[in-house]
């Protein structure tokens, strides 16, 4: 046994092989659910009017969507505008900061 393990109390120890073994399951069920999540029995069509569109106007331009998804351009702009924001909120900028 390594002395990191020796220092720990069995209660600890309990818990880390727990969380141990939940992640391993949790990794295992992400590699085997998607394999078979395509082969169900019946396959309901979706309705006309219900699915997302491919491509949908904005106000930071037009996004193209892919099963609901924008590419990586638009989600990669939307966080530079999120984080331009939250830095303004944060003091970055006196005009939006309470301390100035």
């Amino acid at each position: 046994m390594s002395a990191g393990l020796v220092s720990m109390n069995r209660r600890q120890l309990l818990m880390r092989l727990w969380l141990s073994t939940l992640s391993i399951l949790s990794l295992l069920a992400m590699l085997v659910l998607p394999a078979s999540a395509d082969q169900y029995k019946y396959q309901t069509p979706v309705a006309p009017g219900v699915a997302t569109p491919d491509t949908l106007e904005t106000s930071i331009g037009t996004l193209h969507l892919s099963d609901g998804n924008p590419d990586t351009a638009p989600v990669q702009k939307i966080y530079d505008i999120w984080a331009r924001s939250a830095g303004c909120l944060a003091g970055r900028c006196p005009a939006s900061s309470a301390n100035h």
